[in-house]
């Protein structure tokens, strides 16, 4: 072979490198995405499995209170306790309350009347001209 082929095989070589290089990241890279989506997913089913199981407990605890509101013994109890029925042979009792006395209100004495004050610029006035208070201020 002449040595003028040599450098273009040798930079086809490095272009054909260079081409799986990338090929085999990239494959990489869309394989690690892959692989995060799928964790991602099976966490998120979890989460709705847990949410699933949650919905049918409390669908069946509402299956349940129906059955209970729709029972003679559920009407038995509300016509006793809300709206006061009694059965035939029940002895009803009516107690009475007595009301406490009223407290009577205590009486107070009228206040004493203010003697009246000077105001406050008199008093100023008093002070510095000397005079000073009146006795008895």
């Amino acid at each position: 072979m002449p040595p003028h082929h040599e450098p273009f095989k040798r930079g086809t070589t490095h272009l054909v490198m260079l081409v799986l290089l990338f090929l085999i990241g990239s494959l990489l890279f869309h394989f690690v995405r892959q692989v995060m989506q799928i964790a991602r997913l099976e966490a998120q089913r979890i989460a709705l499995a847990s949410e699933i199981r949650y919905l049918e407990a409390e669908t069946q605890r509402l299956h349940g209170a129906v059955e209970y509101a729709e029972s003679d013994v559920y009407v038995e109890r509300i016509a006793r306790e809300q709206l006061g029925y009694a059965r035939e042979g029940d002895i009803v009792l009516f107690p009475r309350f007595l009301s406490p006395p009223p407290e009577p209100t205590p009486v107070l004495p009228d206040p004493l009347p203010r003697p009246p004050v000077k105001p406050n610029w008199l008093l100023w006035w008093d002070a510095l001209s000397g005079r000073g208070p009146a006795p008895g201020e």
